[in-house]
């Protein structure tokens, strides 16, 4: 079986990570797995790079051509959204490899455009790491937005009232495009499959949940005091680690919560026993913030190097408004460290209340502080929570047996 990863990125960001997995996932079981992106920083033989004219000479201002059309909507109230009018440059690959099934993930920036899809006359399964693939262009939705559901249009998202603004421009691009295709949805966790379920563009199709998958032979448990001397990281303390790309630009990851939270934590705490950890900004090094030392660990682009982290860590703080299936939660549980998050998105399909984790009311920073403050003062709590977390994530999402999930999908859908 011949099957082609298509993602923007093999390395930056969650979606290249979990699509990166299953690419290697597949050949560890024998499948022929080609990964295709616009931004190699790799070194895997299997993985190219899109080689149009196009896309190897102007790949880094894609985005802002895609993006000028958001000019016109100077009230807009965006975190993330994507147009995707470009044509991509994967025509040339499907048509060398042949492949029995393509596999989208995450395609914005310059690699997929929706009428694309319709030049490959070839199974299509299409894995979604956020809302984009059925929204008129936003990729999370703004103040619970439902308009999805009918044909978007009057976006909040754009600070619009017009029922024909960009969103349906965009939504009836994607309606046309994907006519007749023979498309399937997976949606990787509970919460965002039913939305894709429910949306306008999806709902005539089926919508498959199946979880991505993790290494755990590599995110696993370790030597906490060898860790923590590799990152310099005191061992007398409890550390609380906090991952995240671009906190502080991004709103839907919760920095701002974040700090409100542990600054309500603090108050509780008798002791400066705890201080924190964090990882995803370009900044390191160890100073006071507020009232909490903090070590900066920078950007950690090896996933080795991630998996010792973990180990260094005692238990984890994930603040976004919404993930899909955070690659956050699911290493920091493979690593044996309980989360604090909230019961938002799907979350839940990896945290069990006061079984492996603590799950906090959406999205109030008090309910976040009761659980950052319960795990700092509760050595024997957190480690049963850190084991029935591991336990959970070897049941949940080991990589072997979710590449042969896939691999048990895609063949029903040949011939």
């Amino acid at each position: 079986m011949k099957v082609l990863i298509v993602n923007t990125f093999d390395r930056d960001g969650g979606a290249a990570r979990s699509a990166r997995r299953l690419h290697l996932g597949l050949r560890g079981i024998g499948v022929d797995s080609e990964m295709r992106v616009l931004h190699k920083k790799g070194d895997d033989p299997h993985t190219s790079e899109a080689d149009g004219f196009l896309h190897r000479h102007t790949k880094e201002t894609l985005p802002l051509l895609d993006a000028v059309s958001l000019g016109v909507y100077p009230s807009r109230n965006i975190t993330h959204w994507s147009n995707t009018y470009l044509p991509g440059s994967i025509d040339k690959k499907v048509k060398e490899m042949d492949p029995d099934v393509i596999h989208l993930h995450w395609i914005n920036r310059g690699m997929v455009s929706p009428a694309d899809l319709r030049h490959w006359k070839k199974p299509i399964v299409w894995t979604l790491h956020d809302n984009w693939p059925f929204t008129g262009g936003c990729h999370y939705t703004v103040n619970e937005c439902t308009r999805y559901q009918e044909k978007c249009g009057a976006c909040p998202a754009l600070g619009s009232t017009s029922e024909k603004d960009l969103s349906r421009f965009n939504w009836n691009r994607k309606h046309k495009a994907w006519q007749g295709l023979d498309l399937h949805i997976i949606g990787p966790s509970e919460w965002l499959t039913r939305r894709a379920a429910e949306s306008s563009l999806f709902k005539s199709r089926p919508c498959h949940n199946l979880p991505n998958g993790i290494d755990t032979d590599m995110y696993k448990p370790g030597n906490q005091a060898v860790a923590r001397k590799t990152f310099n990281l005191p061992q007398n303390k409890t550390l609380l680690l906090v991952v995240a790309m671009n906190p502080d630009s991004d709103r839907n990851k919760g920095g701002h919560l974040a700090l409100e939270a542990l600054q309500l934590a603090r108050k509780k705490l008798n002791s400066d026993e705890a201080e924190l950890v964090i990882a995803g900004s370009p900044e390191a090094g160890t100073r006071r913030e507020g009232a909490w030392t903090v070590h900066h660990v920078g950007v950690l682009k090896e996933e080795a190097e991630m998996a010792e982290l973990y180990q260094a860590a005692d238990f984890q703080l994930v603040p976004s408004y919404y993930e899909n299936l955070s690659n956050a939660i699911m290493e920091a549980c493979s690593s044996g460290l309980p989360c604090v998050a909230f019961a938002a998105g799907g979350n839940g399909d990896m945290i069990k209340h006061n079984e492996n984790g603590f799950l906090a009311e959406p999205h109030k920073t008090e309910s976040l502080a009761e659980g950052i403050v319960s795990y700092v003062t509760d050595s024997d709590l957190r480690k049963a929570h850190g084991e029935a977390a591991r336990k959970h994530i070897l049941e949940f999402s080991e990589i072997n047996m979710i590449s042969k999930k896939h691999m048990e999908f895609y063949q029903q859908l040949l011939p």
